[in-house]
């Protein structure tokens, strides 16, 4: 008898792919799949109706929403449908192991490539190249000098928004104290006479205070390009074949002429200002690029990191504009406290958890919270990025466990009970030194918004997956509070994430720390009380909307003309550049971009100096110096303009550059940030300074009055050699304010040349004004003023803001006059005119 089988029937119909469809008709899914959501569906069917083919296309859902389902499914659908190679990016190896077994789960054929190209299967790689799988990689296999992955034809990037250090590495010579320490020091010494000698001062020690250790300054492109060759040789002499940077100056080599160089005590960083992604083939001949993210941003940021002019962006699906995944208990001891006050209960809060994670801007604040929870006795066993490269399981395996990690503030799914507290520690900014150089130098808040509200977002959803979870957000730094208490920003938040910050900052308004802990403990039980105030947050959310505001929609319409600027300055076609150049300033209003417009003025200013040299014309020259000078009268508190310009002037240039002001303002605002617009931290201070200059003994009182130097914008000191003065109230490396204490058995009150003259000549003497008040306090107050009488009139709030900036200003001032000239134990020498007439030998005198 013959082997009985079906007999295939014929049939003449045609088979219409679509994402949904071919997701029903896998068999041998996990039982735990039921199906596909409504709103993954919602984007699968706008996806394939409008956006197919674009060349780049970006989608967008919150945290839990099933975003890696979707991502595998257009994929799956294009492999199908166009017979094309599909490979899918993830940041880190550890978030590639996570998507590969979901794909199982999904029973989607995907192979994971990961580790040396060379140990690549065979056979997998060959089934991702007919088609028949889909490649899972990291983010460093495509940008890479060579890369296996050279043709793909739809590359699918996950958590895009993380992406761009790992883009611009590839585009970047990160030269380090250590690991290259040779180079380093040859490019600090090529560049020498343009290093601020603050920061030279700093490279030069080998542990420096955390404050060194964070300063950032940039070199001027005029005289990088005036030591362009020298640079080259110092990187064809000292880079070995194969060794470390080997392949990234293999890459830069030929355009290390449109690249931006910074300095730091650790590092030497240079890059291009975006990264020239089109210039990379495997990138750019892909037919198509899929981004995806929990939050994309509307100010152009994903087209900065990507490197790409435009993006489309498919609608968030009804129903998720304003619900998100899980319940999140915020809480914001910073808002009442001090860190010395509440750092002992935050170590005890950690004790009472399984596991906590704790999630840094950067390697120095996680070195610094170890010491701290050494000190402070913290039981938990502590774990790095290093113990979770391939799974969680050490982990979420274990009890007393702590995770700390630096900038990952994406791709890590702890669901359930793996974690119920999440710490953010510290402003999730400065995640490189050009980021650094813009936050703290220039000051581009306005750029970097969007970036830190998409960093809260991410790492706030780490712990809530899905529906059912819940957990704990402890949010430790003033800076990080700042942000998040201006309503400002925000307003580009999820709607269910500005109702949780919203209710947990109105909880954080405490008098004694053990009302917070009765509130989490009251949220870690999920019993009655916290329902009531779960409904609350929902009556919150729904009064929420997520806006767009002006400066968002300007930082958007200029995208296109920042990267095409790039890519003008990177094929050095300078009279393009400078076209893109001028369009973005004519979009920038200053009032509202004082800092973003200043760096725009001054590229204008670069690319028509380079001009001027190419076609020898003196009349593109005097339009370098304008763009200049222009820059530096975008603000009046950023120093860095004014710096430069101060050094780059030429005899042609008419130039009045009120460096001091750009100085002092600088430093207070820098100072006050650290007391923060709300809460009572600057009344604390107040009180603080005035218990030590009223002590009798010589130490507080020294104390006291450095304290009360950084309280008015000073970088303040007390000399720690017998023959210096007793305080030092410096702003940069020009001059400063010598302070010497009088007892009465001492009879010189006035002059004390020898102690100025023992700082040596840089230094000049600056009386200070109250154009600080006008400038920076104002500023200080307002988000307070605004957020407490807004339902007044602009008018009646302006008035406000004055009134409480003067208030500040006479209280801090009041407490200098007092003990400057009516304590008769000691007394503070001020230089006056005719002091400034005989320093005026010695050291340059300013006055503002």
């Amino acid at each position: 008898m013959d082997k009985i089988g079906f007999k295939k029937v014929e049939s003449n119909s045609k088979v219409e792919y679509s994402p949904e469809s071919i997701f029903r008709d896998i068999r041998g899914k996990s039982p735990d799949i039921k199906g596909i959501w409504s709103h993954q569906a919602d984007i699968l069917r706008q996806y394939q109706m409008e956006y197919q083919d674009s060349h780049d296309v970006s989608l967008e859902l919150p945290t839990g929403a099933g975003k890696t389902l979707v991502g595998i499914l257009l994929g799956l659908y294009r492999r199908k449908k166009f017979g094309e190679k599909i490979l899918y990016l993830c940041p880190t190896k550890q978030l590639a192991y996570q998507v590969l077994a979901h794909s199982k789960d999904y029973n989607i054929k995907c192979h994971l490539f990961i580790g040396k190209q060379k140990d690549y299967l065979q056979k997998e790689f060959s089934e991702y190249q007919t088609g028949e799988a889909i490649a899972i990689s990291t983010y460093s296999s495509l940008f890479n000098i060579k890369p296996r992955f050279d043709t793909p034809d739809i590359i699918i990037f996950d958590d895009a928004h993380a992406s761009e250090n790992y883009i611009s590495s590839f585009w970047s010579l990160e030269i380090n104290r250590f690991d290259n320490k040779d180079i380093f020091f040859k490019i600090i010494s090529l560049f020498e006479n343009m290093i601020p000698k603050y920061l030279l001062r700093s490279i030069g020690k080998e542990n420096p205070n955390l404050r060194e250790r964070k300063q950032v300054d940039m070199i001027p492109e005029p005289y990088y390009w005036d030591r362009l060759e020298n640079l080259r040789d110092i990187f064809e002499e000292n880079i070995v074949d194969g060794e470390n940077l080997f392949f990234q100056w293999q890459n830069m080599q030929k355009n290390l002429e449109s690249c931006i160089l910074y300095i730091s005590w650790y590092e030497i960083l240079i890059r291009p200002w975006i990264p020239p992604t089109l210039t990379h083939l495997p990138f750019s001949k892909a037919k198509q690029r899929i981004y995806m993210s929990a939050t994309l941003g509307s100010g152009g940021e994903l087209e900065r990191i990507i490197g790409v002019p435009k993006i489309d962006r498919i609608k968030i699906p009804s129903g998720w504009e304003k619900q998100g995944s899980g319940r999140r208990f915020f809480i914001f001891p910073d808002y009442s406290f001090t860190p010395k006050e509440y750092f002992p209960w935050l170590i005890d809060l950690i004790n009472k958890f399984d596991r906590s994670l704790v999630l840094c801007p950067d390697f120095q604040t996680i070195n610094d919270f170890k010491k701290i929870c050494l000190k402070l006795g913290m039981k938990q066993s502590i774990l790095t990025a290093k113990d979770i490269e391939d799974n969680l399981d050490c982990f979420s395996g274990k009890t007393n466990t702590v995770l700390i990690l630096a900038n990952r503030y994406d791709g890590l799914d702890l669901p359930g009970d793996t974690c119920r507290h999440l710490m953010l520690n510290n402003l999730p900014i400065a995640v490189n030194i050009q980021e650094r150089f813009l936050h703290d130098r220039l000051s581009i808040i306005s750029l970097l918004k969007d970036r830190i509200a998409t960093r809260i977002t991410q790492a706030s959803g780490r712990t809530t997956r899905g529906d059912s979870d819940f957990s704990l957000i402890t949010i430790v730094g003033r800076r990080l509070f700042d942000f998040c208490a201006n309503k400002s920003n925000r307003f580009v938040m999820h709607p269910e994430l500005q109702a949780e910050i919203e209710f947990g900052i109105d909880q954080s308004n405490v008098k004694e720390l053990k009302e917070l802990s009765l509130l989490i403990d009251l949220f870690i039980k999920q019993e009655e009380q916290w329902k009531e105030a779960d409904n609350n947050i929902r009556q919150l959310r729904n009064g929420f909307e997520k806006n767009i505001d002006d400066q968002t929609k300007t930082l958007n319409s200029i995208v296109k003309d920042e990267v095409n600027y790039q890519y003008q300055l990177w094929n050095n076609n300078y009279e393009l550049a400078l076209t893109y150049s001028r369009r973005i300033i004519d979009k920038l209003p200053q009032e509202k971009f004082e800092g973003y417009r200043g760096l725009w003025c001054y590229n204008a200013g670069n690319v028509s100096r380079k001009l001027a040299e190419i076609k020898s014309s003196s009349e593109i020259k005097k339009t370098s110096d304008t763009y200049y000078q222009e820059a530096t009268n975008c603000s009046k508190t950023i120093s860095w303009f004014s710096e430069f310009l101060n050094i780059y002037k030429t005899k042609d240039m008419s130039l009045e550059i009120d460096l001091f002001s750009s100085y002092a303002v600088e430093k207070i605002q820098e100072n006050l940030s650290n007391l923060g617009g709300i809460g009572t931290l600057f009344e604390k201070k107040i009180d603080e300074i005035k218990e030590l200059i009223n002590k009798n003994d010589s130490k507080p009182f020294e104390l006291g009055l450095t304290e009360l130097g950084k309280l008015l914008g000073f970088e303040a000191y007390h000399p720690k050699v017998d023959s210096y003065p007793d305080s030092v109230w410096r702003l940069g490396d020009r001059f400063a304010m010598i302070f010497e204490e009088k007892s009465d058995d001492r009879k010189t009150i006035r002059g004390d040349i020898e102690s100025l003259n023992s700082l040596g000549p840089a230094f000049g003497v600056l009386v200070f004004s109250d154009r600080i008040k006008n400038y920076t306090l104002h500023r200080f107050v307002e988000k307070d003023v605004r957020k407490k009488y807004k339902q007044y009139s602009e008018e009646k709030i302006i008035t406000e803001i004055k009134n409480k900036a003067e208030q500040y200003w006479k209280t801090s001032l009041s407490t200098f006059e007092k003990y400057a000239s009516a304590n008769q134990k000691y007394r503070i020498v001020i230089f006056g005119e005719e002091d400034l007439l005989k320093l005026s030998k010695i050291c340059e005198i300013s006055m503002i």
